[in-house]
């Protein structure tokens, strides 16, 4: 996040906060949800049978967006998130592309 380091924070309402070193949770809970992310859309990829970049595109597209961006939207919408759309418009992007990413080199892979 540190490319949108200020947009984050005033999606966030803590603009006017000082900056915080984030502790252990922060840096490892990421990798381990990354993590079971691509583990289970390996598990979608083979169930489906998925062996082409197109395909693998497609359903990248439908993790992204179906699963990935429409949760981020879900989370955010509660009275902790000042700005819930705008939190959304930074976030859902950066899951779309993972996910597109993570089907490509899985199918690469494959």
């Amino acid at each position: 996040m540190w490319l949108f380091r200020r947009r984050y924070a005033a999606a966030l309402g803590i603009a006017d906060r000082p900056r915080q070193t984030p502790g252990p949770v922060f840096l490892v809970g990421p990798f381990v949800c990354s993590a079971v992310t691509i583990a289970a859309t390996a598990f979608l990829l083979r169930a489906l049978a998925i062996r082409t970049y197109t395909d693998a595109l497609a359903l990248g597209m439908i993790v992204g967006i179906g699963y990935l961006a429409a949760m981020t939207v879900n989370i955010a919408i509660n009275p902790l998130f000042p700005r819930p759309f705008y939190y959304s418009l930074i976030n859902a992007p950066m899951f779309i592309i993972g996910s597109l990413m993570t089907c490509t080199i899985l199918v690469a892979m494959a």
